[in-house]
């Protein structure tokens, strides 16, 4: 008599060979799915911080600032077509800070007693968020240097400076002294700033929005 085989038939191998594949084809999954989360958190704290930082270096700007104007008043070659104009709508905000030398002392102007005005632009311009000054040059000894798009800047006018990418928003809401909203700059005592970022992580979009306020302390 033969005696029965104790390998495994052909229908058995075929089971098992399913089985195993279907457990890898899970583990695989599972563990490509933990890693995504983990790179998406990573990514989400990175932009975090960014956004926090970029915030507080526009604040900490404005909260030094004398005004925030509607258009530029300072001359500028580089403007854009028709030229600046703050507006949130548009992702542009316009700030006139106080000139100072380079030991920053406030220059001030000996014939009205006012400071001389430089002014600091925010815009956003293909996801990057960018910062335009524009030098008062009546004031003597100024320590701010005008910056120029990165197409046509110089050694004497380099590029603005690219403070954040990925930005999908930059808004801000003005407030009076009275702590309500306005859309007249002229009436703005503080300001609130918001900014997104949005960056693309394994096939999925990983959103950070922040915002910060501040009052304008040089009013």
């Amino acid at each position: 008599m033969i005696k029965p085989s104790d390998g495994m038939t052909i229908v058995e191998l075929m089971i098992a060979v399913s089985l195993a594949a279907i457990i890898s084809i899970l583990m695989i999954t599972v563990s490509v799915n933990f890693y995504g989360n983990t790179i998406r958190s990573q990514v989400a704290a990175e932009m975090a911080v960014d956004a926090h930082f970029t915030l507080r270096s526009i604040v900490e700007d404005t909260r030094l600032a004398r005004s925030i104007n509607a258009t530029n008043i300072l001359a500028d070659a580089s403007k854009p077509p028709p030229g600046w104009s703050t507006s949130s709508a548009d992702s542009t905000l316009i700030i006139g800070s106080p000139a100072t030398d380079a030991d920053k002392n406030v220059i001030y102007n000996s014939s009205t007693g006012d400071p001389y005005i430089n002014e600091v632009i925010y815009y956003l311009e293909n996801g990057i968020l960018k910062k335009r000054t524009i030098k008062n040059s009546a004031a003597v000894n100024n320590a701010a240097k005008t910056t120029c798009p990165a197409a046509t800047a110089t050694g004497a006018c380099p590029k603005d400076p690219e403070l954040t990418r990925n930005v999908t928003g930059f808004s801000f809401t003005m407030l009076d002294i009275n702590n309500a909203q306005t859309t007249n700059p002229s009436l703005a005592r503080s300001i609130r700033v918001t900014l997104t970022l949005q960056k693309n992580t394994f096939g999925e979009p990983v959103t950070i929005s922040n915002s910060l306020t501040t009052k304008l302390r040089n009013y």
